[in-house]
Order: structure tokens, then sequence, then C-alpha cells
């Protein structure tokens, strides 16, 4: 019998980060991939090449390398062409960004898997910093050409990440509110998550923030530059924190490295009556830590989260089931919204109209969401079936289909729909 792997990724514009850990090993724990053999170097530059007058490809500084001697051809925007179905031609040969994007995964996956040896591939769960939805679905899209089932794939946010990795820490680290600084050569990011105590359940609460004080990381090789860059830390983490009480300050990113040699100001700020806590890996362990709770059914939230990439809406319906009138939940709040979806059958009763309600994590106010079924063929009672199909598109753009099912041989189905889109404030 092998062993599984479960895989945390960390998906970034300009790196990407991976940990991993035998799915049935309680013993070792897990561990950050080092992408040269006998280094520390456990982050790649998210770049591809393909050597000139072949079909070989190079990725992370070895494609920057080989491009720079002018012996191969540097893709360094996948991102972008994934995200607008967009191709390149290389040699004459058009490449999708799908297909160089399944490249450089096929790539990354395989140092995970020598390093598994005869383990197998159980989870996988990737982090990144916004939940954009053409580049989930391109993420998806080259996970099935790999030949990864859909239900072992994850896509979480940032931020979800950081709240995981929170959860796996002590409970008097996250108490209170809990501060994440990230600096890489993309940019300056500030994380929050707050558990709120008054509301009934327990909320939690997620946000992130890009900083507009950011610097070339490059600063940091000169006394003066790391003087400067000390300066526009403590600027952001002043704006953000404002002396505040907070559980836990955690900082992560290419940039936090080395900083007690250089960010005096920064971490005599941050450390002033509060724990202060580095990890150079914690979205990808992140990631991991919430393939455990996935795992694990009993280690579920004792709380509902709201945030980035959830939608803070439950969405229920009104049916009559065998003459009695009931609620039906069609969302839950807290949920991921590119994983929020839902598809029920019901008899409308004679009514003209189909009625749903929303209403938001910890507001009384009910918001109804109204669709007629115009088009739909007049039928005696209970003899027409409606399928009701939803799903969320952002955390606040709900897109919902009614179809007619018919009811037997005696009333097929017809093609007649009605579609709506609403936007939840």
């Amino acid at each position: 019998m092998t062993v599984g792997l479960i895989v945390g990724y960390d998906l970034c514009e300009d790196y990407v980060r991976i940990s991993y850990e035998y799915s049935e090993d309680q013993i070792h724990p897990a561990q950050d991939l080092s992408f040269v053999e006998g280094s520390q170097i456990e982050s790649l530059a998210f770049l591809l090449c393909k050597r000139r007058g072949k079909e070989e490809w190079l990725i992370g500084e070895a494609a920057m390398e080989e491009a720079l001697l002018g012996r191969g051809i540097l893709i360094d925007q996948m991102k972008e062409l994934v995200c607008s179905r967009g191709s390149t031609i290389l040699e004459g040969t058009c490449y999708t960004g799908i297909f160089l994007l399944k490249l450089f995964f096929q790539k990354t996956l395989g140092y995970v898997m020598e390093k598994g040896g005869d383990a197998h591939l159980d989870i996988l769960a990737f982090t990144i910093p916004k939940m954009e939805s053409e580049w989930i679905r391109g993420i998806l899209d080259c996970t099935d050409l790999l030949g990864i089932p859909r239900e072992t794939v994850k896509i979480i946010s940032h931020s979800d990440s950081f709240l995981y990795y929170l959860l796996n820490q002590s409970k008097s680290l996250w108490s209170g509110a809990c501060g994440l600084f990230d600096i890489t050569k993309a940019g300056f990011w500030y994380y929050e998550i707050q558990v709120r105590r008054d509301c009934h359940p327990v909320t939690v609460e997620t946000f992130h923030r890009a900083l507009p004080e950011s610097f070339d990381l490059d600063l940091l090789k000169t006394k003066s530059g790391g003087k400067m860059a000390d300066s526009i830390l403590l600027s952001g983490a002043e704006k953000m924190m404002k002396n505040r009480r907070m559980s836990a300050v955690f900082l992560t990113g290419e940039g936090m490295a080395h900083c007690q040699e250089w960010a005096f100001a920064f971490l005599r700020y941050v450390c002033s009556r509060r724990k202060v806590f580095y990890h150079h890996n914690l979205f990808a362990r992140g990631a991991l830590f919430m393939i455990h709770r996935m795992l694990d059914p009993s280690s579920g939230f004792p709380f509902i989260c709201v945030g980035e990439g959830r939608v803070p809406y439950e969405i229920t319906m009104d049916v009559v089931q065998f003459g009695v009138r009931k609620t039906i939940l069609l969302n839950r709040a807290g949920t991921n919204w590119h994983e929020a979806a839902n598809r029920v059958s019901f008899f409308p009763d004679g009514e003209s109209v189909v009625r749903l309600e929303a209403r938001r994590m910890g507001e009384k106010k009910v918001v109804p969401l109204v669709l007629p079924l115009d088009g739909f063929p007049k039928r005696p009672p209970r003899t027409t079936r409606v399928e009701l199909e939803m799903k969320f598109t952002s955390e606040t753009e709900l897109s919902v289909v009614l179809r007619d099912r018919g009811f037997g041989e005696l009333f097929p189905e017809t093609d007649c729909r009605v579609e709506k889109v609403f936007t939840l404030q």
C-alpha cells in the first residue's frame, strides 16, 4: 500500500513555495520543498523558459539564467496569459497560457513526487493572494490536464491560509486581533484576523490590504537602503496597527527573512506589548493545515468565517413539502465563494415567482430575491417541477438559473429557463 502526500502550494505572481507531508504519517512534521538539491532555497521564481530549437523547458532561476545567456525564450507573464485565455508564439509554435502553466505545475509537482518516493498525491491545496475567478478557473483547468481529480484540488486565499496557520497555533495567540506583514518583490501586504465573540455564533473576520509603502528588495543590500526600508515598514505598521494591543504579529516573505539586521524601528514598534513570530513559508503551511481540518471532520471551525474569498450571506428559500411549509438553506454564510453552489428541485405550487432570501451574517435585515417564472408553461397544480441552480461568482454576486423539468411523461420538460444575477451589498 503506497503512502499519500498532501501538498500546500503557495502560488504568487513572482514566486512559488511548497510544503508537503505524508498524509498517514503522524511522526514526521511537514517539510518545505527545496528546489536546489543540498540547499535551503525554498522559493522558486514563477518563470518558464523554452530552450531555443528544442522542446525543452526550464523553470525558476534556471529559466532566467538560460534566457540571459541567449539560449532560451523566457515566459514571465503566465498568469496574464491564463486569465485572458491567451497564447504566445515561440519559434513558430503557438502555446496557450493553460498549456504553459500546466508545464510549470508538472515540473514543480515533479520535485514533490521525487521527494515522496513511492507516495501518491492525495490532496493539493493552492493558496493565492487574491481570489480571482479567471485565475481559479485556469488553475483548475491545468490540474484537470494533469489528471488530478478535481475533488482533490482546493484553492484558498492568503487570508484563509493565515487563518488556518493561526488556528494551528496555541489558542492564546489568537484570543484577540492578529496581524501579518508580508514583503516580497511584488509588494508589501498587511493581513488581519479578528475573533468577534460578541456574535452568535462566534465570527472570525479576515481582511488584507496592499500598502502603498513599499520598496525594492535591492535596497536591503546597503546600510542606507536598509534604513530607508525600515522607515517605510514603520510607516505602514503605524498606519495599520495604530498602537492597538494585539494577541500576536506574524512576519513572512522574502523581505522579512533577515529583518532583525536592518528593521530596528519597525521591530521595536511591532514588538511593543505584542508577541511576534517569523515564518518564511507561512502561506503554504497554512494550506497544509487547511487540509488537516478537511481530513478530520472533528476539527471543524467552532465559528463562522467572513472576509475575502468567503460569502457573508446566508441564502434560504421557503418550500412546501408534504403540505408543510419549511425553510431550506441553500448557502451557509462563510462558504468560499467559488465553492458556494447548490441545486434543488421543487414544485412552485401555483406561484408565478420564485422567492429567495439573503441575510448578511450578523444582521437581521433580510434581502428578498425574486425570479419571475416568465415563459414557463401553464400546467395543472404540482405538475411543473422547477430545478433551481445557484452559484456565487464573487463574494457578493449570485447567479440563479431556473429550468423547467416537467413532470413525468404526461408533462415533459421544455427548454424554458430563467436566469438572473443578483448583486448583494
